[in-house]
C-alpha cells in the first residue's frame, strides 16, 4: 500500500503566510539598507566636496596673499643685514568652517582623513607663526631668532602646500566619482 501525501488547505495557507512574511521582511531590509548604504555614500561625496574646496580656497587664498614669498622676501632682507619689524595687520582665523563642523565626520573620508588632519595641523602650526607676526611679539626676538622663526613657518608650509595640492585633486576626483574602481570602497 502506498501513500500519497495530500496537501491539506489549511496548512498550504499557513506556510503561504509564513513565505509572504519572509520574503517581505528580507525586502524591508534590504531596501532599508540600500537606503543607509545610499545615504552614507552621498554623506561622504559631500564631505569630501567640501573639504577639497575649503582647502583649494586656503591655497588660493594664500598664493593671492602671497604669504610664502613675502615671507621668503622678509627672511632674505633680514639675512641681508636689514633689522626691521614687519607691520601685518588681522589676525589669521581660529578655525575653518568646514573642518570645525565637520571634525567628528572626517573618518568618512576614509584612507583621506590622516592627510586632512595633517593639512589642517600643518596650516594652524603656520599660523601661529603669522599670529606672532601681526600682533607684534617679533620685537621681543633677536634678528636671528626672527629668521629662524619665519624659516620655520616656511619650512611648515613648503611641506604641506604639494601634499595638500595633491589632497584637493584627490577629494575632488573622487567626490565626482572619478578614477576609482567599483571595487574599491570610496
Amino acid at each position: 500500500m502506498t501513500l500519497t501525501p495530500t496537501l491539506d488547505p489549511s496548512n498550504l495557507a499557513a506556510w503561504q503566510t509564513l513565505l509572504a512574511a519572509i520574503v517581505g521582511g528580507v525586502f524591508t531590509f534590504g531596501g532599508a539598507f540600500a537606503a543607509k548604504f545610499w545615504e552614507h555614500r552621498q554623506q561622504r561625496l559631500a564631505l569630501r566636496a567640501a573639504f577639497g574646496a575649503e582647502i583649494d580656497a586656503l591655497l588660493k587664498i594664500s598664493e593671492i596673499r602671497k604669504h610664502q614669498s613675502n615671507a621668503e622676501n622678509l627672511v632674505a632682507a633680514w639675512k641681508g643685514g636689514e633689522d626691521f619689524l614687519p607691520m601685518m595687520f588681522g589676525s589669521p582665523p581660529e578655525s575653518d568652517p568646514v573642518y570645525a563642523n565637520n571634525v567628528d565626520k572626517i573618518g568618512l573620508l576614509g584612507n583621506d582623513a590622516a592627510e586632512v588632519v595633517l593639512f589642517y595641523t600643518k596650516l594652524n602650526a603656520v599660523r601661529v607663526h603669522l599670529k606672532l607676526i601681526c600682533d607684534g611679539d617679533l620685537k621681543a626676538m633677536t634678528l636671528q631668532q626672527r629668521i629662524d622663526w619665519v624659516e620655520q613657518g616656511l619650512e611648515i608650509w613648503r611641506e604641506a602646500k604639494p601634499r595638500a595640492e595633491e589632497l584637493v585633486a584627490r577629494l575632488t576626483r573622487k567626490a565626482a566619482g572619478q578614477g576609482i574602481p567599483r571595487t574599491m570602497s570610496r
